[in-house]
């Protein structure tokens, strides 16, 4: 069997593994495994992940966020967020990767889907500038 993309073989590794749990779930990765290193697609591995996660996430309605803010944030606001997240993009579940970027002055920066939501000073800064240059 000749598989024409990676995103085709990650689309197989989904339809083979949904559903399954235990045993039966082990039997099939570890048959994933064994396919992927006799057609030496080793070095295509991250590639092939990369269009798993997106295939689950799209057939799960996940959405994965990247919240950026210059201190970890606190299980609370990543638990709320996470809830205002579900809430605006109907998800059924959002997964938040908190990065620390120390030029976060103050406030958070989102990105999810194609949307940056950014709510740091530095960019109310620059609201405020570009109102008080315009008027």
């Amino acid at each position: 069997m000749k598989l024409s993309s990676t995103k085709t073989l990650a689309q197989a590794i989904y339809e083979t593994t949904k559903g399954k749990s235990g045993v039966e779930l082990t039997h099939a990765l570890e048959n994933t495994v064994v396919f992927i290193k006799k057609n030496q697609l080793m070095s295509r591995s991250k590639e092939i992940l990369s269009h798993l996660e997106n295939i689950i996430d799209t057939n799960e309605n996940i959405d994965r966020a990247k919240v950026k803010s210059r201190d970890v944030l606190s299980k609370k606001m990543i638990s709320e967020l996470e809830e205002s997240l579900k809430k605006r993009y109907r998800a059924k579940e959002v997964e938040i990767d908190n990065m620390v970027d120390e030029e976060v002055i103050d406030g958070i920066k989102i990105e999810v889907q194609n949307e940056v939501i950014d709510l740091t000073l530095r960019h109310r800064l620059n609201q405020l500038q570009n109102y008080l240059i315009k008027n």
